[in-house]
């Protein structure tokens, strides 16, 4: 198979590193539109250009734009970028391109910011290339920080207080005049202004003034309707192929963390994969699932290779995954969670369908009671149940649970199971599953593998697992393995 194409070196950085590369990308342009004298005229400034911008057409162009922001957040692209904002790897797990969607919104940003300039151009008269240098990005980046980067109500909130900020400042930075104080020009006081407001924001409101939300949100307290779940009937995997491991090798520097382990998964199986920490049970997951690449080996999908296939296309694929560290999109709701992978994973149903059947996936999971609730605010349990309810929105032939039952007492992980039981029989899914809790695994699977020092050295029915001499060495050690056999001799003596 061809290897996927490679995105380009700002779509492959996220967060903090893509700001910088941006910044990185201003300084490259703005050097070369100065450098090139013959072609650009350098720093000189551009005199004659037509004043034809007034007020009305500018505030025309705001609208538009805000208009056009305003549907894209709202859109199911908008959507799955927002998650991808929140956890990129836990969004490309439910099969979200990120590269193509940040491509998408870049796009319409830099037609934004074009137009933008062009007003500005026409409404100055006379300008030179500094006039669109370090001040002015300074300045948005501040109105972003301010108001909130992550809603439209917040970047309109931010830009209007900032820019009153500025006037402000300009006002009083060439002369500071009380009754009883009087101080010369004092320069860079708009920048000591700005600057004391991004440290106020971060200090006492780290998300900025509207925090998350949209003006709606706000001024009607409106939550996002949950209503009483369709009964949507659950898509029965069909028995046939098999989701094959072969000979799979990952190694980090000098340390194999999975060294040829082979395995095989059948749709309507449950597999356990336990083993010692360390062992590289969580690796293989992610040699499977596509978030780590292989340096050896091949991994086959109901007949198709899918070694080198990214990882959003092995989602789309049918094979869903939980994270051993929760990784939830916090700050989207549990109802927006489930609807990415619904919107990710197939064309899906129009949007009133796709919103019945993410609400009958939670309350199939028993959390359709805080569809509106913002992820990151639920307790631990149904966090879990929710990452669950995510997964089963791609509709997986196959199901990688990555320690489902870590941090639960005796009686969530016996909801688990039965969940995870009532799973099987309804959908059918074959499930990879990843947990130090043996009673669990015991219960639940059907066959057990066990990994040690990356390779499988033991596989069979739980009860032949538990009795296996490398199964009890891996986990006691040699010493101790040899301790237990001599005093179970004495006891039967």
């Amino acid at each position: 198979m061809a290897p996927p194409l490679r995105s380009p070196p700002l779509g492959r950085v996220g967060g903090a590193s893509a700001a910088i590369a941006t910044l990185g990308l201003l300084i490259i342009a703005y050097g070369i539109l100065v450098g090139a004298r013959d072609f650009t005229r350098g720093s000189q400034a551009l005199i004659g250009v037509p004043r034809t911008v007034d007020i009305p057409l500018a505030l025309l162009f705001v609208v538009v734009a805000l208009v056009v922001c305003r549907i894209f957040r709202d859109s199911l692209p908008g959507l799955e970028l927002r998650a991808a904002r929140e956890d990129e790897p836990a969004a490309r797990a439910v099969g979200v391109d990120v590269h193509r969607r940040r491509l998408l919104a870049w796009t319409i940003s830099a037609g934004i910011a074009a137009i933008a300039g062009v007003l500005l151009a026409h409404e100055l008269g006379v300008y030179s290339p500094r006039e669109f240098y370090f001040q002015i990005t300074f300045a948005v980046l501040v109105m972003l920080i301010v108001g909130g980067m992550t809603s439209v109500s917040g970047a309109v909130a931010g830009a209007v207080v900032v820019t009153i900020l500025i006037e402000v400042l300009r006002s009083v930075e060439e002369f500071i005049n009380a009754a009883w104080f009087d101080e010369p020009t004092v320069f860079g006081l708009t920048d000591i202004g700005l600057s004391l407001a991004i440290l106020g924001v971060l200090f006492w409101r780290r998300n900025g003034l509207f925090d998350y939300r949209e003006i709606e949100d706000i001024v009607l307290r409106r939550r996002q309707d949950s209503g009483e779940p369709a009964v949507v009937a659950p898509v029965r995997v069909e028995p046939e192929g098999a989701l094959e491991i072969r000979d799979v090798t990952r190694a980090f520097g000098g340390l194999r963390a999975v060294d040829g382990a082979s395995l095989s998964l059948a749709p309507g199986e449950i597999v356990g994969l336990i083993g010692p920490n360390g062992s590289g049970k969580t690796t293989l997951l992610g040699c499977i699932s596509g978030a780590l690449e292989c340096d050896g080996g091949t991994i086959v999908l109901d007949g198709a290779d899918i070694t080198a296939m990214p990882s959003h296309l092995i989602a789309r694929r049918g094979v869903g995954r939980t994270f051993q560290n929760i990784r939830l999109f916090s700050n989207l709701s549990s109802l927006e969670n489930v609807k990415t992978a619904v919107a990710a994973g197939s064309a899906g149903p129009g949007a009133a369908g796709m919103t019945q059947r993410c609400l009958a996936l939670l309350r199939e999971l028993g959390i359709a009671g805080y569809a509106s609730r913002r992820a990151g605010t639920l307790a631990y349990g149904l966090q879990r149940r929710l990452e669950i309810a995510r997964a089963l929105a791609l509709e997986p032939r196959y199901l990688l649970l990555d320690e489902p039952a870590a941090g639960m007492n005796k009686s969530e992980s016996d909801e688990l199971l039965a969940i995870l039981a009532r799973l099987r029989q309804a959908r059918g899914p074959g499930m990879l599953v990843v947990d130090h809790d043996l009673s669990l695994i015991m219960r639940l699977c059907d066959r057990v593998i066990v990994l040690n020092k990356g390779q499988v050295i033991a596989e069979g029915t739980p009860e032949e697992v538990q009795s296996d001499t490398a199964v009890i060495e891996a986990y006691l050690g040699r010493r101790r393995t040899a301790e237990r056999a001599a005093m179970l001799s004495t006891r039967r003596e």
